[in-house]
């Protein structure tokens, strides 16, 4: 089985939602930069990651309509080290 994973910021998400989550968590949120998003927002961890996990926890309670999703054993690149945990992550918060 294939799968392929599109990656992408949501138009009824600030322009700073990137750079939130390409520069770690923790910091911008600590700096008020975290994103401001009014859509449904998937957070997916790994808690093996560069990032902390509490860095995850802090944009995931500043997006309110988001969900966290930390997958054990699992560093930064979450899609490419446990793809079908990945994708089970993302099916259940699509349907």
């Amino acid at each position: 089985m294939t799968t392929s994973t599109t990656t992408f910021v949501s138009s009824a998400c600030d322009e700073r939602a990137g750079l939130a989550f390409l520069g770690g968590g923790s910091l911008l949120v600590s700096r008020g930069v975290a994103p401001v998003c009014s859509a449904p927002t998937l957070l997916v961890h790994g808690d093996a990651s560069i990032f902390s996990v509490e860095g995850a926890e802090a944009i995931a309670q500043r997006i309110p309509a988001s969900r966290l999703v930390v997958l054990d054993d699992v560093g930064h690149v979450a899609y490419i080290e446990a793809p079908r945990a990945f994708e089970a992550a993302v099916k259940a918060f699509v349907w």
